[in-house]
């Protein structure tokens, strides 16, 4: 009887060894299935870290004559050659400025398969027509603003020192001989005309649509800095990584104005004389029959 009392006990302690060991590999099944699960999740971050930014969107950059074109082009240009993009579209036919370094020398109209296009003449109508070209995966505008007021002095202190021969917005060569108001005058009809695209597109934005001031890009670098992160935090969330915002945020700097033109926009001559602009502006406000349309044009 007392043999097969030990006997009993001992199987029990057999069993609880058995149930123990199983209970170990089926942890360490566990253990191995939560492993190989998280090194999918893993592998599928690493595949969406690899798409690029414009297999899910359509990149449009769309800017107006001495509304910061440079400016807002060429901060794009450091994030999108950075990211790898290789291939960009200009809308308008007489464009001559990249938005890529690399391939960006071809034509919207005829490469219907590009999704990075650069505007420098944007109207409501090509930002409508980008947006049903992108379809239900949407597209990110980057849109340049600036006070009409400004565009209007800078255009006058621009074209007056021979810049952009022939531009049909001033009468050539004798924009480069007028004084401010003559000069202001000449120029008003072409730029109110860019204006109204501007005041259009601003008015008509939807949820894709970045506006990027030029007064916000200019007053300091700390205020360059921030709204450089917000557009870039806007255009390519968290497609990229933080290590890849960082390394764009840092390469814009340099088209910073307030550390210097050492960017790509420099040398280009597109900056004119304070002293120029300030006598202009000047000039504008004591001139209500171009002065009086501006201030009606909503732009806040």
């Amino acid at each position: 009887m007392v043999l097969a009392f030990h006997c009993r006990v001992l199987s029990m302690m057999l069993l609880v060894q058995a149930v123990d060991a199983h209970a170990v590999d089926s942890c360490a099944g566990g253990v191995s299935l939560l492993q190989n699960s998280l090194h999918v999740q893993s592998r599928a971050r690493g595949l969406q870290r690899a798409t690029k930014p414009w297999e899910t969107y359509l990149y449009y950059v769309g800017t107006h004559h001495k509304a910061g074109s440079q400016l807002t082009r060429n901060t794009m240009k450091w994030a999108l050659d950075f990211l790898g993009a290789n291939y960009s579209c200009q809308e308008h036919h007489f464009q001559h400025a990249t938005l890529t370094t690399v391939g960006g020398h071809n034509k919207c109209a005829v490469s219907s398969d590009c999704r990075i296009h650069w505007d420098n003449v944007a109207t409501q109508e090509r930002v409508q027509s980008n947006r049903e070209l992108a379809g239900a995966g949407g597209m990110k505008f980057a849109h340049a603003l600036r006070d009409p007021k400004t565009m209007l002095a800078s255009s006058y202190c621009y074209h007056h020192r021979g810049e952009e021969y022939g531009n049909p917005i001033a009468p050539w060569p004798d924009i480069m001989y007028m004084g401010p108001l003559e000069g202001l005058h000449a120029v008003f009809d072409g730029m109110m005309n860019i204006f109204q695209n501007m005041v259009k597109i601003y008015t008509n934005s939807e949820a894709d649509t970045y506006h990027s001031r030029y007064e916000d890009m200019t007053e300091s670098s700390e205020s360059f800095d921030t709204h450089v992160k917000a557009l870039f935090d806007f255009m390519f969330e968290d497609l990229i990584t933080p290590e890849e915002h960082e390394a764009i945020r840092k390469r814009a700097k340099k088209e910073d104005l307030n550390r210097g033109e050492n960017g790509l926009s420099a040398g280009k001559n597109h900056t004119n004389s304070e002293e120029c602009e300030a006598n202009a502006l000047a000039v504008l406000e004591q001139s209500p029959d171009i002065y009086q349309p501006i201030q009606e044009l909503i732009l806040t």
